[in-house]
């Protein structure tokens, strides 16, 4: 039996500020953008070739939802995904001109190189290019 991860929800307070960061910033790809009945909205986008992976854009209807609006990461050291790319210089240069906030310079480590940002609402994410010759805690499967 094969189980896989296919959505995380991103909670924002405005569908419209929320896609054009993940598509104009980030360039990802819109997947799904559907009104319904109740005036929700189903509203997702993914990694470039990487359409089984979706980020659902999720604006903020009650309290609680509003509440952890930027508080969807666990503080200054774990963020809440990690984006992967095959080639970080080229990707970072593009965010950073593009004015993704970057709260580290790049730090290469053993199992690869990589640096933290927050999106315009707060959380902290990771950009990340993996050292695919690091093997040390890895467990094969």
């Amino acid at each position: 039996m094969k189980s896989a991860i296919t959505h995380v929800f991103i909670t924002v307070d405005d569908h419209d500020k929320g896609l054009d960061y993940y598509e104009s910033v980030l360039g990802f790809n819109r997947t799904w953008d559907v009104a319904m009945d109740n005036g929700w909205r189903w509203l997702t986008v993914s990694p470039q070739g990487h359409e089984t992976c979706n980020i659902v854009i999720n604006k903020a209807s009650n309290d609680a939802e509003f509440a952890i609006i930027g508080n969807q990461s666990a503080g200054d050291y774990t963020p809440v995904f990690i984006i992967e790319t095959d080639d970080f210089q080229a990707q970072y240069e593009d965010w950073k001109a593009k004015g993704v906030n970057f709260v580290e310079e790049p730090m290469t480590m053993p199992w690869g190189i990589m640096a933290s940002f927050r999106d315009p609402w707060g959380n902290l994410l990771l950009l990340m290019q993996s050292n695919p010759h690091f093997t040390d805690g890895r467990i094969d499967v």
